[in-house]
């Protein structure tokens, strides 16, 4: 029976009149009286049934139980949530046992309301119990393990691991937690709320219990006391630090870390890629994931591609810009510590979907070649594979007698048998990415906790840059030079990250995975400054195509472990991390216009001794480098004539190993053989199996264009650090840093010129003693003062202390090492903080670095007239500057609730250095040094960041802007020549709103919003060149001409602009 029928019932009574009421409960008594007699005469609940039903529904079930049983079963279907099917074959069971078998996994359960009925209810939800977890922090900010945490109400107790973290599950309610560890005042933290399902974040830091406040607690409210835990852990790193968090970026349009870093005080970005801090180049700055240094992604450059790390694996991201002893990284700049996300304190599934469209790009004209079946998943299937085994074609060679020669060239040239080198047109469609996270945690008991994060992620884009500029090499030195950048990237971003927390050891598997596939295809057309307005406008231009599809992989597992026995805690490490670059069919093409039968057509240039990449040559180069990296160490706190000390040693060692290899062929024509109808020929039908022979064309492989490098290193390290805190005022950090590197040369490439000085001295000093000291002075508990001195040496890559040359098609030359040695750094930096509040900072300081024989990337004018880029080390350099940094809630301004969701934030960095180098004008001849007064590369006068933020309980909106001053990005030996970066304004913004109660959020992100033209140039209009002095004494080539400056000014030359575009995208997530 269904009780809706007594609902229709009582609604019918409602209606009719108050007479006919009398009648109705005559009758009523009539039919209790006959039901009753009925009851008195059978018991249908001591009857016993057999049923069997298959996939039916639940209310079929129970009519068929009435029908058998004879009983009357009442419910309301709303009970039942949702169609629930069942099964069932039972034989000669008691009816209310069969009853109770059907209702299994519905939340309903039953009741005998009288011998011949059921009354079937719902059970009320079961209380879903929420969580508080944080971690118990000292003074200082460091974790205190084994700390007691005690809920009053229901005395129960706990304890921190060896992290200082915790985490208790509770029902819902209020409580008050108390905690307490030996020698520290205890804490009592009342009115924490604990909500069904939801995690209460508390954060604790224990003040030293003074002799005189002995037993005392402490007690405070949960808000004051959770930001109290927080503003601790900010404010006490030993070192000086700036950060970016995963919170702040999800605020912007940043797809990578390329992108979001430049968000940090100091930092700017080289195509948004590789990192300039404080003026300071990429090559003078180290990166470290989950603690484990990176190594460099490019090959021969000391240098990380940072838009490898996809921003939605990212928890966090620090630039310490001082050194302390236990850091395993050589860094001027700063070493930029990018943590992967941890295991969760609660269960959640996120899930984002968006694309985006890019107004320089979205729908217009996309050149690539023929694309492989999984360019879209980012990887190669098989079309760009090189050869195996490839032999040189030209006559022996004595000097490379390891290198056996083809026996028959053309048969060698026939297994070229793909066309990489044709391009084809495509409309480029929207970006699009996918992200999916998991976290799951499991408490093992009340102090032991076992969890794991994996993140996976996905992005494909296809952009179009509008270049009008390019004239920095020889091919670009005409008129009318414009084209294209087309750009192909498809990333791939993952993360498995396990914990393991017990009472006293933590254990932790962390693994990061990413993987980028990049095809840059350059399309550079121009004019010779010679041609006519005529010829312009009846033929053709010339053009240069360079193709370079790189596919870059990067996989780190790392094991780390901690235990804390009694008062000494010890940790240690190990881990393997794996760079491969793997640059597939590089293609290098040159067209001129060529007249045939009355027409133009632009023909691929071939000749018949061809010595570089160009006029046409494909290349293979694959760079793997494998690092193993371990560490271990132990603190122990102590006390001495009443300060409060921790001493920490340790040691760590590194090994690396890398392998390069590269292959090219160069198509070449027979002089005065190869007939013009074949030279005609598009460069499709030129490379086809019955055109490779004597009469036709062959791939030529020079002796230089097949050859390898193999190299590995080892470093050594100890160290001993002393925390010295005297009273709660004075903190110094000190120690020294032992350190033994050796390098050891395996195979040594030879395809880079002598330079006449070949016994260049690139060793290094096996041991270096690295003295560093960070000192801070805390006036009150919200104000630092902070000065810190350090020592460290950059070292060079493997490549960059040979030999070895490559053309580089940005620079449109080749960049090869002279054979560098390593840079000492000696510095001091000055900072004033202020922590006004939760998420509130003010910072002003300064900073000074010298630099021993730094390396830089110079342009220099080779012996045929064409511009080369040496690796080489200049005697010293000297950089200095100003660092500012706010951020501030309006909350101050008035009592409005909504101000207290708003920030402000900014930051802002001034920088100056100086260069002393020593200079060879022309290759070949000596080295002087020299008197020019320039800046470092990579420096940019000042860096300004500014935005505004709104962080509502729904709505959300994000405001940044970011300038970049006049900066350096190629350093000469002429000031004439060097290469500047105008300055560069982005402004970004962000609309944000949640669904709070399904957790769906959506984004609308647009970026680069100024469109604001990229524009390079060098000062050869305001330079006098006949000026004053010359090269051999040192002095400068050519002097400022009276009113000009470095700026850029009307006649200098634009070397390089282009114009990326703004972009526009939506993204939705959802989070359960």
């Amino acid at each position: 029976m269904n009780i809706t029928l007594y609902f229709l019932i009582i609604k019918y009574f409602n209606k009719i009149k108050h007479q006919s009421l009398v009648m109705t409960a005559l009758l009523s008594a009539c039919c209790i009286c006959s039901v009753s007699g009925n009851t008195k005469a059978q018991n249908a609940m001591e009857n016993r049934i057999s049923l069997k039903l298959s996939n039916v529904n639940l209310t079929k079930g129970l009519t068929a139980v009435e029908d058998k049983a004879g009983c009357v079963i009442n419910y309301n279907p709303a009970i039942f949530r949702t169609a629930h099917q069942i099964s069932i074959d039972v034989k000669d069971m008691p009816v209310a046992q069969v009853v109770q078998k059907m209702l299994e996994g519905t939340g309903v359960t039953y009741k005998v309301s009288d011998p011949k009925t059921i009354l079937l209810y719902k059970l009320p939800d079961p209380v879903k119990q929420g969580k508080i977890s944080g971690k118990i922090l000292d003074e200082k900010g460091e974790p205190l393990p084994g700390a007691g945490i005690k809920i009053v109400e229901l005395n129960r107790t706990a304890s921190s691991s060896v992290d200082g973290s915790f985490s208790i599950s509770l029902d819902p309610g209020n409580y008050t937690v108390e905690i307490s560890y030996v020698s520290y005042q205890g804490r009592r933290v009342t009115d924490v709320i604990v909500k069904s399902g939801q995690n209460t974040p508390l954060s604790i830091s224990m003040k030293p219990a003074s002799e005189t406040l002995t037993g005392v607690v402490i007690t405070g409210g949960y808000k004051k006391t959770s930001t109290e835990g927080l503003l601790a852990k900010q404010k006490n790193s030993a070192e000086l630090s700036n950060g970016i968090s995963a919170e702040q970026i999800s605020k912007t349009p940043d797809a990578n870390l390329g992108e979001a870093i430049k968000r940090i005080t100091g930092i700017s970005t080289v195509d948004n890629k590789y990192i300039v801090v404080r003026g300071m180049g990429e090559r003078y700055n180290s990166a470290t994931l989950d603690g484990t240094v990176l190594p460099s992604t490019e090959t021969g450059r000391r240098s990380f591609s940072f838009d490898l790390i996809p921003s939605n694996l990212i928890d966090n991201v620090t630039v310490s810009k001082t050194i302390t002893p236990d850091m395993n990284a050589g860094f001027a700049g700063g070493l930029v510590q990018i943590n992967t996300k941890d295991i969760p304190d609660a269960n959640f599934t996120s899930i984002s979907i968006g694309s985006g469209v890019n107004d320089n790009s979205t729908g217009k004209d996309f050149y690539s070649p023929k694309r492989g079946k999984y360019d879209y998943l980012g990887f190669d299937d098989g079309r760009r594979d090189f050869p195996k085994d490839l032999r040189y074609t030209v006559d022996l060679n004595p000097s490379r007698p390891d290198i056996p020669r083809a026996e028959d060239k053309f048969a060698q040239s026939r297994r070229f048998t793909q066309d990489n080198m044709t391009l084809y047109k495509s409309r480029a469609p929207i970006a699009q990415n996918y992200q999916f996270t998991l976290g799951r945690v499991m408490n093992v008991d009340t102090s032991s906790t076992f969890g794991v994060i994996g993140s996976l992620s996905y992005r494909n884009t296809q952009n179009i840059s509008d270049v009008s500029d390019f004239r920095r090499g020889f091919f670009n030195m005409g008129t009318n030079n414009y084209g294209n950048f087309y750009n192909f990237n498809t990333t791939w971003g993952a993360i498995l990250n396990a914990g393991l927390k017990l009472k006293n050891h933590r254990i932790s598997l962390r693994n990061t995975y990413t993987r980028k596939f990049e095809n840059n295809i350059s399309i550079i057309n121009n004019y010779l400054e010679t041609a006519s307005e005529t010829e312009i406008a009846t033929r053709p231009p010339n053009q240069r195509i360079n193709v370079n599809p790189t596919f870059l992989d990067l996989l780190q597992n790392k094991l780390g472990l901690q235990h804390q026995l009694g008062k000494v805690k010890l940790e240690w490490d190990i881990a393997r991390t794996g760079i491969t670059r793997n640059q597939k069919d590089v293609i290098r093409r040159d067209l001129y216009p060529q007249l045939v039968n009355g027409k133009y057509i632009l023909m691929d240039w071939t000749n018949s001794s061809q010595t570089g990449d160009f006029p046409n040559s494909r290349h293979h180069y694959l760079n793997k480098e494998t690092d193993y990296n371990w560490n271990v160490s132990g603190s122990a706190p102590f006390s001495l004539a009443n300060t409060r000390n921790t001493l920490k040693a340790g040691y760590s060692g590194t090994r690396k190993q890398l392998t390069f290899d590269w292959q090219g062929a160069q198509l070449n024509h027979f002089d005065k053989i190869t007939p013009d109808s074949l030279l005609y020929l598009p460069l499709a039908e030129k490379i086809k199996p019955e055109n490779l022979n004597s009469k036709g064309f062959v791939w030529q492989v020079q002796p230089w264009l097949i050859d390898g490098y193999e190299g590995k290193s080892q470093q050594h390290a100890g160290y001993l650090m002393l925390d010295n805190r005297f009273n709660e005022q004075f903190r110094l950090v000190w120690g020294v840093r032992a350190e033994y590197y050796k390098y050891k040369e395996l195979r040594n490439p030879s395809n880079a010129p002598a330079l006449g000085d070949t016994d260049i001295n690139t060793s290094d000093v096996a041991w270096r003693w690295l003295p560093s000291a960070n000192f801070t002075y805390s006036p009150t508990q919200k104000i630092n003062l902070r000065l810190a001195y350090s020592r460290t040496v950059v070292r060079p890559e493997f490549l960059e202390r040979v030999r070895f040359q490559m053309y580089n098609p940005d620079l449109d030359g080749y960049v090869y090492s002279e054979g560098v040695t390593s840079t000492r750094v000696d510095g001091l930096d000055f900072r004033a903080e202020l922590f006004p509040g939760l998420g509130e900072t003010l910072s002003v300081g300064a900073f000074y670095r010298y630099f021993d024989k730094p390396v830089e990337l110079t342009r220099r004018t080779a012996l045929d007239g064409r511009f080369e880029y040496i690796l080489d080390n200049s005697v010293w350099a000297k950089n200095y500057g100003l660092e500012m940094e706010f951020r501030k809630k309006l909350s101050f301004i008035s009592d409005l609730a909504w101000l207290s969701d708003v920030s402000v934030f900014g930051n802002a960095t001034y920088i100056h250095s100086d260069v002393r180098s020593n200079i060879r004008a022309t290759a070949g001849k000596e080295p002087v040094l020299s008197k020019v007064k320039r800046p470092l590369y990579g420096q940019t006068p000042y860096l300004l960041n500014a935005g505004i933020q709104y962080d509502g309980s729904h709505l959300g909106l994000n405001l940044v802007y970011n300038r970049t001053g006049r900066k350096t990005y190629i350093v000469a030996v002429n000031a004439a020549d060097i290469d500047y970066q105008r300055p560069y304004s982005q402004f970004d913004a962000q609309v944000s709103y949640k669904f709070v109660k399904p957790g769906i959020e959506i984004k609308l992100n647009a970026g680069n919003l100024l469109n604001q033209k990229i524009e390079y140039y060098n000062n050869q209009k305001s330079y006098d060149l006949q000026g004053q002095g010359g090269v051999s004494e040192g002095d400068n080539r050519a002097l400022l001409k009276p009113g000009f400056t470095d700026n850029y000014e009307s006649g200098d030359l634009k070397t390089f602009s282009q114009r990326i575009g703004r972009t526009f995208s939506l993204q939705l997530n959802y989070n359960f």
